[in-house]
């Protein structure tokens, strides 16, 4: 007895029914798709944890150089001293705090031509140019006198 669904040996030089109807072939696209469609997720999968992970990591603080400690010994408290502050010069303020007087300068940064100096070896020196030296203070030329106090920028 044949298999159900399955003809018999007598029928076997009959065409069959798939010989008969010819094979549709998949476009690539068909073909491709279910591989495409898994790497998708796959990698959508991998990217959403990658970012759940990176956003759960606790940010890290920026490392500096370490600040100097300043020790400061504080004796009695000294008495207020009532009277006028002490005289200033123009670019000097003067502040109290605590018994503590604070006075604060502004200075200029300076230099003062010594023998054997010249303008482009000073410019040199504080890295700036010869031009800028000459026009930061007036001069007329590059020459210099020794005890000349001179601005540098």
């Amino acid at each position: 007895m044949p298999w159900p669904g399955r003809r018999s040996l007598a029928s076997a030089d009959a065409p069959s029914v798939a010989a008969r109807r010819p094979r549709r072939r998949l476009s690539p696209v068909r073909r491709w798709l279910p591989t495409v469609l898994v790497g998708l997720v796959f990698g959508g999968v991998v990217f959403l944890f990658a970012t759940l992970r990176f956003l759960a990591q606790a940010p890290e603080t920026a490392q500096s150089a370490p600040a100097p400690v300043v020790e400061v010994i504080q004796s009695a408290p000294a008495p207020e001293v009532a009277g006028p502050p002490p005289p200033t010069a123009p670019n000097e303020s003067v502040t109290r705090q605590g018994g503590i007087t604070f006075t604060a300068r502004q200075i200029e940064p300076t230099y003062t031509v010594v023998s054997g100096d010249s303008l482009s070896a000073i410019a040199q020196r504080y890295g700036t140019t010869a031009e800028a030296l000459q026009g930061i203070n007036n001069l007329p030329d590059t020459m210099l006198h020794v005890g000349q106090k001179l601005v540098l920028p």
